[in-house]
């Protein structure tokens, strides 16, 4: 489905209209990321299994560090990118040695 929009932005990218092309995406991956999730949401029962909190707590702990490092600095450096590279590698080594 983000073919489409995929295809205009590499059009606006094109006729140097970047702006238009980021925004495009965006959006698309915005509605993406909202309309089907709270679909599943609503109409799904919530049986969380413990894996699920796990993600969920090292997701907003990975989230607060940047927002936080945002809020502060007022840029992303490589090294914190790394970090956040880190939580994902730790998550996925839960779940492989559980």
């Amino acid at each position: 489905t983000e073919l489409p929009e995929k295809f205009n932005s590499v059009l606006w990218v094109r006729r140097r209209k970047d702006t238009l092309a980021l925004g495009n995406m965006t959006g698309a991956m915005v509605f993406q990321s909202s309309f089907p999730v709270t679909v599943g949401l609503l109409l799904t029962p919530w049986n969380l299994a413990h894996e699920a909190l796990v993600a969920a707590v090292i997701a907003l702990v990975a989230g607060g560090v940047l927002w936080l490092t945002i809020r502060f600095r007022g840029r992303f450096s490589a090294p914190l990118l790394l970090l956040q590279g880190a939580f994902f590698a730790g998550y996925v080594v839960y779940v492989v040695t559980r």
